[in-house]
C-alpha cells in the first residue's frame, strides 16, 4: 500500500513542538532515506500512475464506444431485414388476394 510523506510539513511540526531546525532537516533526510527503503510512493510516482490509469480509461472508453457504435449499426441492419421481410411477406399476400 503506498503512502505520500509530505516533507515541509513534518520538519514543519517537528519545529513547531520545539525541534531546531537543523535537527528538523536531519530528521526528515532520515525519514526519506528510510521510507525510500520501504518503497513509499511519492506525490509524483502516483501521479505517473495516474496518467498511466487515464490513458488505459481513455483507451478502454473508445473501446466501448465502438462497440456500442458496431452494435447499434447491426440492429439498425436487422431491423432493415426484419422491414424487407415484412414488406415481402406483405407483397406476396396481397397478390394471393387480389388474384
Amino acid at each position: 500500500m503506498a503512502a505520500i510523506f509530505d516533507v515541509l510539513g513534518y520538519a514543519r511540526r517537528l519545529m513547531e513542538h520545539g525541534v531546531g531546525r537543523r535537527r528538523a532537516i536531519h530528521h526528515v533526510i532520515a525519514a526519506q532515506a528510510l521510507l525510500a527503503m520501504v518503497g513509499v510512493a511519492q506525490k509524483r510516482d502516483l501521479d505517473r500512475h495516474l496518467v498511466a490509469v487515464r490513458a488505459d480509461m481513455d483507451r478502454l472508453r473508445a473501446e466501448i464506444d465502438a462497440k456500442i457504435e458496431r452494435s447499434s449499426l447491426r440492429t439498425l441492419v436487422q431491423l432493415g431485414l426484419g422491414m424487407v421481410a415484412c414488406f415481402t411477406v406483405m407483397t406476396g399476400l396481397l397478390a394471393l388476394v387480389l388474384k
